[in-house]
């Protein structure tokens, strides 16, 4: 990561799958945002335990909860990620779904289109 930071870069990187154990490592290593599109994985609260040295990048999960399309499950996921994920500092990017998600994964728009106006509904630190 220091080559990314040498060219006046931040380091971003996407994982799927179970890493919260090397993820302090790669913080350590020079990482700056993680993308983690399963972050039921963890489970999200565990998340918490990194807020303030990592941003995430996250909408919900990919694999179940985006693609089960319940608002209420949608909903409190978003709630969990914010409060788990953001601090005054900063340390969460929504990850605000595109056709990859809709044409590749099968996510509705309506879907994406809910939970982008969450994202800004619940946002703690939106410009008032």
């Amino acid at each position: 990561f220091r080559s990314v930071h040498d060219a006046g870069m931040d380091a971003w990187m996407h994982s799927c799958g179970q890493i919260y154990d090397i993820i302090p490592l790669m913080i350590e290593a020079g990482l700056d945002v993680i993308n983690l599109m399963q972050p039921n994985v963890f489970p999200i609260e565990k998340l918490a335990g990194l807020k303030g040295r990592i941003c995430f990048e996250i909408c919900a999960d990919a694999q179940n909860t985006l693609l089960s399309g319940d608002r209420n499950l949608l909903e409190a996921e978003i709630r969990r990620i914010i409060s788990t994920c953001c601090s005054e500092r900063g340390g969460l990017i929504e990850v605000k779904l595109d056709t990859m998600y809709y044409e590749g994964d099968g996510v509705s728009r309506d879907v994406g289109e809910f939970c982008h106006a969450k994202y800004r509904e619940i946002d703690p630190f939106k410009r008032r």
